[in-house]
């Protein structure tokens, strides 16, 4: 499932993240980072409802478009050409978000022995079920690297995406990173995939222990499917 938001431009073509294997140029990575911040601030309400459904959903996918169809104004400047995945829409957002909500480092503590613990679900009618298991295995995964590190996960967000600073954050993450992912398994992650399941897993965290009156639930889950087996 892809994305597509359109700018008309005779000067710049820029594609995102068409496939899961394609690297995403530092001034695209860029470009998303600054549409999410602006995304997030014109459809705030929308954008949490986004971040609520699950990543393999139809009505995510809808909510994303709309977002992208609705946001245009946040392209101005650039004159682009934007394709990018509802994945990244959602990390873009919940980065802008969570910047937007949770300025200053977080309260959160660092689990020192964190459980990695997947959700296996049904992805919806037009998903492949082994590429949302897949999705979900990420999702979880991203999960237990904010609940290792999160004040890592946090400066991460404040850096600028595709940059030396950038590179520096996910190297301070390398433990945690180490740590949570799964036995048996094994990912191909692009850093712009990553941070995007690490903003949504920091952001669904921070806003949980708010809710929660400061009591640090272990493990932060994905969003609750719309059907389990």
């Amino acid at each position: 499932l892809r994305l597509l938001l359109t700018l008309i431009s005779a000067v710049t073509c820029v594609q995102a993240a068409a496939a899961g294997a394609e690297e995403q140029s530092p001034f695209a990575a860029q470009v998303m980072q600054d549409f999410g911040r602006c995304a997030a601030k014109l459809h705030r309400d929308r954008s949490i409802s986004l971040l609520e459904q699950d990543p393999s959903s139809a009505s995510g996918q809808k909510i994303a478009e709309i977002i992208a169809h609705n946001s245009q104004s946040c392209l101005a400047g650039n004159n682009e050409r934007l394709a990018f995945q509802a994945s990244l829409l959602r990390g873009a957002v919940a980065e802008g978000l969570y910047r937007e909500d949770f300025p200053t480092r977080p309260a959160l503590v660092p689990d020192t022995d964190p459980e990695f613990a997947p959700r296996k679900f049904i992805a919806a009618d037009d998903v492949e079920p082994e590429a949302g298991l897949r999705n979900a295995v990420f999702h979880a995964f991203a999960a237990c690297v904010v609940d290792a590190a999160p004040l890592q996960a946090h400066d991460l967000l404040q850096t600028e995406a595709a940059s030396g600073e950038e590179r520096t954050a996910f190297a301070a993450m390398a433990d945690a990173l180490s740590i949570c992912l799964p036995q048996g398994e094994s990912f191909e992650i692009q850093p712009h995939r990553l941070r995007a399941a690490l903003a949504e897993a920091l952001y669904r965290a921070s806003v949980a222990y708010r809710r929660d009156g400061g009591v640090q639930a272990v493990g932060p889950a994905p969003p609750v499917p719309e059907t389990m087996e």
